[in-house]
């Protein structure tokens, strides 16, 4: 019982580094907003771009460094004046899976990592259910919609009955 009780006291002592270290960013001299990026649900094929604002908390001008993860993408360096605000964008180009990344912010050899999120729908294929009407995906709702073809255009009748 003793040695457990010792064992623990190690642990809560020493601490268990089992990852990188990441570091609240107001102690590498800036602050983020927002905490996260949700770019929510984005077509297959298409790029959807947010941005975090990186605002100094001190009157020294740092250079940040930029990383991100996979379907995320951004600059690879930013520079911050001291007491300054600078908008940071990132990009999500959108696949047919959900995907959660970081954007990793390094100052010297100390980083923080602020949480990516998106999700890439793949459209189905929208056929129109009759003649002169276009259908196509909408992303908002989740379904075809068909709209009537302009006054002049080409509406391919199946039907010898169409004039």
């Amino acid at each position: 019982m003793r040695a457990l009780a010792v064992m623990l006291l190690l642990v809560t002592v020493v601490g268990c580094k089992c990852k990188p270290d990441v570091v609240d960013p107001v102690k590498l001299g800036f602050r983020v907003q927002p905490a996260s990026l949700d770019f929510g649900r984005v077509l297959e094929g298409d790029r959807k771009t947010l941005s975090v604002t990186l605002s100094a908390t001190s009157t020294v001008t740092e250079t940040i460094t930029v990383s991100t993860t996979t379907a995320f993408s951004s600059v690879s360096e930013v520079e911050l004046p001291g007491g300054g605000q600078v908008p940071l964008e990132v990009s999500f180009f959108a696949g047919n899976v959900e995907v959660d990344g970081t954007l990793k912010l390094t100052v010297g050899d100390q980083s923080t990592e602020i949480p990516l999120h998106g999700i890439g729908v793949r459209p189905p294929v929208c056929t129109p259910s009759k003649e002169c009407v276009s259908s196509m995906y909408d992303l908002e709702s989740d379904q075809c919609i068909e709209t009537p073809l302009a006054d002049g255009s080409d509406c391919q009748p199946s039907s010898v009955c169409l004039t």
